[in-house]
């Protein structure tokens, strides 16, 4: 996997799940839920996180096991999440930030006034 091809991915869940993640909620879902509302509330909306979707799809394309995603998360990312301690499995967490943000980006669109993807 050429993880250069992984950046908007990589700096969204840096910046939402770094150091500081509990900040922004409890629970991951609140950081998930927190990083959309703040997208949601600039003037573009979530178009800014529009490529995280095709990334994370792309990552998955190669088939990670758990501890693939596990490690790439943590070394590669710098997420301080990590999913394992919160009863989750890597590949099942990331692929639940997937789907919120394909149900944020629609509720942008519709919010907005826009078409459909």
């Amino acid at each position: 996997m050429d993880e250069d091809r992984l950046e908007e991915l990589k700096d969204f869940i840096g910046v939402n799940f770094g150091e500081d993640w509990d900040m922004n909620g409890d629970t991951d879902d609140a950081v998930i839920e927190a990083a959309i509302r703040l997208y949601m509330d600039s003037p573009y909306g979530l178009e800014g996180l529009y490529p995280v979707v095709p990334e994370i799809d792309l990552w998955f394309s190669a088939d990670p096991n758990d501890e693939t995603t596990r490690r790439f998360l943590r070394d590669e990312v710098r997420s301080y999440y990590d999913p394992e301690d919160w009863g989750q499995r890597s590949n099942e967490w990331l692929r639940k930030v997937r789907d919120r943000l394909v149900v944020g980006f629609a509720e942008d669109r519709r919010r907005r006034g826009l078409p459909s993807a």
